[in-house]
C-alpha cells in the first residue's frame, strides 16, 4: 500500500516566526474582525494545518460509496472551538498579549479537526457522530499547500479499504469514539 509523505510537527523557529507576526498584529489598533482575518491565512498552507485526527463513519462511507475516491461532501471539523473563536481568544479583552508558549499551545490544541460528512458536520450536537482516531503525523488527509486536503485514491482510499476488509472500521465489533473521546487524547498534540 502507497503511504503518504509524513508530517512533521512545526519547528520553533517557525513557531516563532508567525509569533513576531502575531505580535505585530495585536499591537495595531484594528477591529478584532480584521485581527481574526490577519491571523487566518499564517496557519494556513502547511501540511501541518486542519491536521485531520479522526474519521467518521459518515465521511469512511462516503469515501466507500465513492469507490474510494474524494467525494463531494467531506468537511474538516474543528470540533473542540471554531478556528475563529480560537483567534478571538488570541486577542483577550484585558489587552494583555498571550506569552508564546501560551498562544501556541492554544492554537495547536484546537486546530486538531475530524474529517466529517456534511451531514455530521452541520449537526449542533456532534455526539452522535462515531468517528475512529488517525496519526496525523502519519500524513493521510493532509492540508494542501493552497486550498481543501489530500483524499487519494491511491493512498487515503487505499488506507481506508483495508482497514474496512480488515474489520478496523465499520464492521460491529470495532470499536468506535464520540467527538468528547477525542477532547483529551494525546494523539492530537
Amino acid at each position: 500500500m502507497k503511504k503518504p509523505e509524513p508530517v512533521d510537527y512545526p519547528s520553533l523557529e517557525y513557531q516563532t516566526a508567525l509569533y513576531k507576526i502575531y505580535q505585530a498584529v495585536f499591537e495595531q489598533e484594528v477591529l478584532e474582525e480584521n485581527r481574526i482575518r490577519l491571523m487566518t491565512p499564517l496557519f494556513a498552507y502547511r501540511r501541518w494545518s486542519w491536521r485531520v485526527v479522526g474519521i467518521s463513519e459518515g465521511a469512511i462511507n462516503l469515501i466507500k460509496d465513492c469507490g474510494y475516491s474524494s467525494p463531494k461532501g467531506l468537511n474538516r471539523d474543528h470540533f473542540l472551538q471554531d478556528r475563529t473563536n480560537t483567534f478571538r481568544r488570541m486577542f483577550p479583552e484585558d489587552g494583555v498579549i498571550l506569552e508564546q508558549n501560551h498562544w501556541w499551545d492554544l492554537f495547536w490544541k484546537n486546530d486538531a479537526t475530524i474529517l466529517m460528512s456534511k451531514s455530521e458536520h452541520g449537526q449542533k450536537n456532534h455526539q452522535t457522530v462515531r468517528c475512529y482516531p488517525l496519526n496525523w503525523r502519519d500524513g493521510y488527509f493532509a492540508c494542501k499547500t493552497l486550498v481543501g486536503f489530500d483524499c487519494r485514491k491511491s493512498i487515503e482510499g487505499e488506507l481506508l479499504k483495508s482497514r474496512i476488509d480488515s474489520g478496523d472500521y465499520l464492521s460491529s465489533d470495532s470499536k468506535t469514539w464520540s467527538v468528547d473521546d477525542f477532547k483529551g487524547w494525546q494523539g492530537i498534540a
